[in-house]
């Protein structure tokens, strides 16, 4: 749904095709938010009791920054010969954007959020998160499941909260990793709640049904 979505928005087709396009894919930004949900799950859920948290933003940045760098490379070379849009564009931030989001950070100013490679916005989020897991691993291994469970309605109200912020906001708030941190927190706690894992603080995220 999600590619669904991008390509309507890049206008491939015309007339109603195009519109059948736009109307189905018009759902695709929940698939966005359904990852960001997941992500907080699975990586609760996958990582060793041993982790340190230096050796899993090593793993995160060996995983997601080489392919992140050629494709932000491969956006810039597009944006200065066939698709201009993808280019320093003043309307976008220019250079500091293209920068910034080659760092991932460009998520962070709404306005630079489609600068560089677009779609990067969302390992933009994805970077912050990263960066707050071994604390939210830290707390989510202190909660007994039942309080885990009162964390993620909690956080899916946050989720909710952000999502009314960015509707009456001026700016388009949508991409800015701070509004989108409750769905990941949300994941994390979903992971936390769920049965079928030992716990063993700080990282374990999930405890058998016997307790731990």
């Amino acid at each position: 749904m999600v590619l669904v979505h991008h390509a309507g928005l890049a206008a491939y087709l015309s007339g109603e095709p195009q519109r059948s396009l736009l109307t189905v894919g018009r759902v695709g930004h929940v698939g966005v938010i359904f990852f960001f949900v997941l992500s907080g799950f699975v990586l609760l859920w996958s990582t060793p009791p041993s982790a340190s948290a230096a050796a899993f933003w090593w793993r995160r940045v060996a995983r997601v920054v080489p392919l992140h760098l050629v494709t932000a490379a491969a956006a810039l070379l597009l944006g200065f010969t066939i698709a201009p849009s993808l280019g320093p564009r003043p309307a976008t931030g220019g250079w500091p954007a293209t920068i910034a989001n080659a760092v991932l950070l460009s998520s962070w100013v709404p306005t630079w959020s489609q600068a560089g490679d677009p779609v990067s916005w969302s390992p933009g989020c994805e970077a912050f998160f990263y960066a707050l897991f071994p604390a939210l691993a830290l707390l989510a291994g202190r909660l007994r499941a039942r309080g885990a469970w009162a964390h993620l309605v909690g956080a899916a109200l946050g989720a909710l909260a952000a999502a009314l912020a960015i509707d009456t906001a001026t700016l388009d708030l949508s991409r800015v990793p701070l509004m989108r941190l409750p769905e990941f927190v949300a994941g994390v706690a979903w992971c936390r709640g769920a049965p079928g894992r030992a716990c063993a603080p700080p990282w374990r995220c999930c405890c058998s049904p016997s307790g731990g």
